[in-house]
């Protein structure tokens, strides 16, 4: 039987590190991809024998084809989207070198990599694509970067849909406030109740995949797509006659009688 194999992004420090150390527990063989050599070295000896690294820097095109061509070369049974780059300040402070540099790594490197991954995805493979809780809170002094995410998310949420029908998982992973060296934002305000650890997120994380099963109908690299039609309209149908209401006549208004008083005729109202 083949080993599974597990490829992830951004595993020098904090979410991306603890995806790596965690997944041999439950089978997989991995491959860490990060621009640091050093870094990497440390990563897989920690690991052991059976794993390996790549250098390359997601945020250029030639990084970005190069695990592109390692994904269909080797086929993964899960990829780990998780390397990012946020730069924090005001937008019109900050670069318009380095916004570029956080929508390539943030953004295009996703769909490049989540592409060349569900055109090779069989029942059973997971694409996990880490977004941030900021995709539904932007917050000033990280425009761009909360921008990013709410298209990871959102391409994520309809990744789902597609792969559905192929039995192929796919989770836009959306962490909040979390301890990690890389971490931009400063939780030192923060209630230590409401910051969790790279470990408890990642155990949200799916495990081991689910048996495949011994045949779906499709090809490798083929899925059929249902998509539900909206409900139809409802037509303009004539109401059934209705029986005249009964109306009764209205009685004459009398006022109540006193003892020992004359009483008044009250004229009737039109």
């Amino acid at each position: 039987m083949r080993a599974l194999r597990a490829l992830v992004t951004g595993p020098s420090t904090g979410i991306g590190r603890t995806f790596a150390r965690e997944r041999p527990a439950t089978g997989y063989a991995v491959t860490a991809v990060a621009p640091s050599k050093d870094r990497l070295r440390t990563l897989v000896d920690e690991l052991g024998s059976s794993h390996r690294y790549l250098v390359a820097d997601l945020a250029t095109t030639d990084g970005q084809g190069l695990i592109a061509d390692e994904l269909a070369r080797h086929l993964a049974d899960l990829l780990v989207n998780n390397a990012g780059a946020a730069h924090h300040g005001p937008f019109t402070e900050t670069t318009a070198r380095d916004a570029l540099t956080a929508i390539r790594l943030n953004c295009e490197a996703v769909v490049t990599l989540a592409h060349a991954f569900l055109a090779q995805a069989r029942p059973g493979d997971a694409l996990i694509n880490v977004s941030s809780t900021l995709a539904y809170a932007p917050t000033p002094g990280l425009a761009v970067h909360s921008a990013s995410k709410a298209f990871v998310t959102s391409l994520s949420k309809a990744l789902w849909h597609e792969q559905r029908p192929c039995r192929v998982y796919v989770m836009g992973l959306c962490p909040g406030m979390t301890a990690t060296d890389s971490q931009f934002l400063s939780h030192e305000d923060a209630t230590a109740a409401l910051i969790q650890t790279p470990e408890a997120l990642v155990a949200a994380a799916p495990g081991p995949r689910p048996p495949r099963p011994p045949h779906c109908g499709l090809r490798q690299g083929e899925c059929r797509l249902h998509l539900r039609r909206p409900p139809a309209a409802p037509q303009n149908r004539p109401r059934a006659a209705q029986p005249p209401a009964l109306i009764r006549p209205a009685r004459p208004l009398r006022p109540p009688e006193r003892p020992g008083k004359t009483v008044q005729q009250i004229a009737d109202i039109p």
